[in-house]
Parts: C-alpha cells; sequence; structure tokens
C-alpha cells in the first residue's frame, strides 16, 4: 500500500475584537516565529471573524 505524505507547519493564529493581529509558527519549540504579513496569503486564513474577543486557533497549514 502506497500513501502519500503531507508535510506542513503549525500556525498560530490569535484575533482580537475580531481582527488579526498575529500569526506565528511552531519556530524552535520554544519561540515561535511571527509571520502575520505573510499568512494573510494562505488560503483559508481570514483577516477578520466573526467573534469579538480574543481568541488563539491552531491548525497545520500546507502546500497543496
Amino acid at each position: 500500500m502506497l500513501q502519500h505524505k503531507v508535510d506542513g507547519l503549525s500556525l498560530s493564529l490569535v484575533y482580537d475584537n475580531g481582527n488579526l493581529v498575529r500569526a506565528v509558527t511552531r519556530g524552535d519549540g520554544q519561540e515561535g516565529i511571527d509571520v502575520t504579513g505573510n499568512a494573510v496569503f494562505v488560503d483559508g486564513v481570514r483577516r477578520d471573524i466573526p467573534f469579538k474577543g480574543m481568541v488563539e486557533i491552531r491548525g497545520e497549514c500546507y502546500k497543496d
């Protein structure tokens, strides 16, 4: 059986009052790399969401 491997990077998106304020990768495991300026160009990363509090959304980002 053959199975393709999908590899990506961990991405944390922080929204405050519905607006994206920070996008950070896992980095070296201790300190992440701020990629906010580039994250807005990733399909599926929204600049704003309807939630009006502060929320962190974590997931995996990969190139299709």
